[in-house]
């Protein structure tokens, strides 16, 4: 194969000399170009051996213009932008060339502080650049600003068709509530949201979330185009279908349900939610309510659940004695990530999995799935209530197997344990469940070995991983 490759890429080379000549010397007359005496199959094969290899690529485009939508295809189907001077230089391939735009399909961006106000950067701003790329499928956006203070918003909302984006991807991005309510509505196709460590810029915004109005557009307008004041509204109306399937939220301040679940005041999204993953580092009472919210709209519909309960898993709720997961009885499988940080006073990761596994009941009888992943403390814990609970839940439910992790958190503190003492214990107190033969247990020496291993993304769902040049440790 390599060999019919390099003969064939061999026979391109006379053809790119005489694109040359016909360029610098005959101009550039595209109907003078000479096609490949090769069979389709061939081109495509080689096509698809040089997705890599753009050098290669933007030769086989001037040997062919033929091959150009193909080449193009390749070398601007994922775009990575890093900082503002390369969103703008993105801008002007696209003024120049704006058929480029409809090859995006995935768009990375990291470090672009957008400033939408700002007259002298906002066609630089990365939200701009949304309204250029009519294919793009999936949004990756790391360590940037959400603006849409300027002229953007109204564009977004009086913009027909609106925005394609169906996989939407957040990391350290500070925003605005009504602000992301209007972006996120300018997605109907959105299937999968994700917002790592994101949180609104200040905490007065948490109880302050404006209504929705999303403009109805009677005409096409450009991005320089005025926009009219007088513009029929019309609001979200709370029942209509989300297809919003997966979300994963980890946000670092106590976050704002009302962001997700209600679009306007006193209303909620019609959410069916296939895939939920939830997260609160801090103790906060309003996750309570919304996490209840979510399970109770998705409760038909939920099949995968992943639970980060280094909180717990009720905060703000005195009584232990309110199950969350009694209604989600089609779930398949339960993601349990339980980091028993138990030096810092904040941590609640053992009330928190002991709550998880008490929810567990009969009812969810399609549970084919348990893992729960954790770090090795110094503190002697209770290991006989996990095991108790383990051997009632394989007892009801014969089909579920259960995966138990052991990974070392990356930076050593006070309250950290050795593996092997930590191992120990808890198959000393487990040793009931493991007699049926359905737990199984995989421990780390250090961190280190984890990564190598290959991190979080073999260890998380499969939903979880990125479809993103950025590197993968951002995420987590």
């Amino acid at each position: 194969m390599r060999k019919m490759f390099s003969t064939a890429i061999a026979s391109l080379r006379p053809i790119h000399e005489s694109s040359l000549r016909w360029t610098t010397g005959m101009g550039t007359d595209e109907g003078s170009l000479k096609m490949p005496t090769l069979p389709i199959e061939t081109c495509e094969e080689i096509l698809s051996y040089l997705q890599g290899d753009f050098k290669t690529l933007a030769a086989c485009s001037l040997a062919c213009r033929a091959w150009l939508p193909v080449t193009r295809s390749y070398v601007f189907g994922e775009v990575l932008l890093q900082r503002d001077e390369e969103c703008e230089h993105f801008r002007v391939i696209l003024d120049e060339s704006p058929t480029v735009g409809l090859h995006v399909r995935i768009l990375s961006v990291k470090d672009a502080n957008d400033h939408a106000g700002n007259i002298a950067q906002q066609e630089s701003s990365w939200v701009w650049l949304l309204l250029r790329l009519n294919n793009l499928e999936v949004l990756n956006v790391v360590e940037s600003d959400l603006d849409l203070s300027g002229p953007i918003q109204d564009v977004i909302n009086t913009r027909h068709p609106v925005l394609p984006i169906k996989r939407f991807r957040m990391a350290r991005v500070a925003f605005r509530n009504n602000e992301l309510q209007i972006l996120l509505s300018s997605c109907p196709l959105l299937t999968h949201l994700a917002m790592h460590h994101s949180s609104p810029w200040n905490e007065i915004e948490f109880s302050d979330v404006a209504p929705l109005w999303r403009v109805a557009a009677r005409k096409w307008f450009s991005n320089n185009a005025a926009i009219p004041i007088t513009v029929p509204c019309r609001p979200i109306e709370p029942n209509e279908r989300v297809p919003i399937q997966t979300l994963i939220w980890e946000p670092i301040r106590p976050l704002n349900w009302q962001v997700i679940t209600n679009f306007r005041n006193g209303d909620q999204w019609n959410l069916r939610l296939r895939r939920l993953s939830v997260s609160c580092r801090d103790f906060d009472t309003t996750m309570t309510p919304g996490l209840r919210n979510l399970l109770e709209q998705s409760a038909e519909t939920l099949e995968e659940l992943h639970m980060n309960v280094f909180s717990g898993l009720r905060p703000g709720i005195p009584t232990p004695n309110h199950p969350f997961l009694i209604g989600a009885t089609k779930l398949k499988a339960i993601y349990i990530r339980a980091p028993l940080l138990l030096s810092n006073p904040s941590c609640h990761s053992w009330d928190g999995l002991l709550d998880v596994l008490s929810d567990i009941r009969p009812s969810h009888s399609q549970l084919e799935k348990l893992s729960i992943s954790m770090s090795p403390t110094k503190v002697i814990l209770d290991w006989d209530q996990v095991g108790q609970h383990l051997t009632r839940i394989m007892h009801v439910l014969p089909q579920m197997v259960v995966t138990l992790l052991v990974v070392p958190e990356r930076l050593s503190g006070p309250g950290h344990g050795d593996v092997s003492a930590f191992v120990d214990r808890l198959l000393d107190g487990l040793h009931r469940s493991a007699t049926g033969g359905r737990l199984a247990l995989m421990w780390f020496g250090s961190h280190e070995a984890f990564m190598e291993y290959g991190g979080l993304e073999n260890v998380l769902p499969p939903w979880f991983r990125v479809q993103s040049s950025l590197s993968d440790n951002i995420w987590w």
